[in-house]
């Protein structure tokens, strides 16, 4: 994703938080935050990045910045918005699953004209519970857990990885 929005014309600022680099002191200059998967758990208050992490995205929402997180990303989204992340129940999930698109999804700007179901990969061993008040399902697995949600216009979230084909 970050090789076709340079090629776009976008400048990308990676911060890999993980490996100590820090999250933003404030809005200026940032246009979008894409948010990407990793091992770490959303629920990890012990990451000492979490706190900054979580005001971060709820200082964006607020700013109407648009956002867009993958697996772990949009489980970060939700859970700064009011939303709550769980283990899930079956287990962890390795490899491709069935993704069906809701009637909301269906008519949304970013997944319209994507075919109702298709295959998607996954790997993650939590997911989102409870979306935040106002976001719409766009998405659902096969388990019948939520894969694509919409707060607002801006924010998205999915739980697969739209990167790997």
């Amino acid at each position: 994703m970050g090789v076709t929005l340079q090629n776009h014309g976008h400048r990308l600022d990676t911060r890999r938080l993980h490996r100590g680099d820090v999250v933003p002191s404030d809005l200026i200059d940032v246009d979008a935050v894409l948010c990407f998967g990793g091992p770490q758990s959303a629920n990890d208050d012990g990451l000492p990045w979490m706190a900054s992490l979580l005001e971060f995205i709820r200082a964006a929402q607020d700013a109407e910045i648009p956002m867009f997180g993958v697996c772990l990303g949009s489980q970060l989204f939700a859970r700064a918005l009011g939303g709550t992340v769980e283990s899930m129940d079956e287990g962890p999930r390795l490899g491709w699953a069935g993704v069906d698109l809701s009637p909301d999804g269906r008519e949304d700007p970013l997944h319209k004209g994507l075919p109702w179901n298709w295959m998607q990969f996954h790997w993650n061993r939590d997911t989102v519970k409870e979306l935040p008040d106002g976001a719409r399902v766009l998405s659902r697995g096969d388990r019948g857990d939520v894969q694509g949600w919409r707060l607002g216009v801006r924010t998205y979230g999915v739980q697969y990885h739209p990167e790997i084909e």
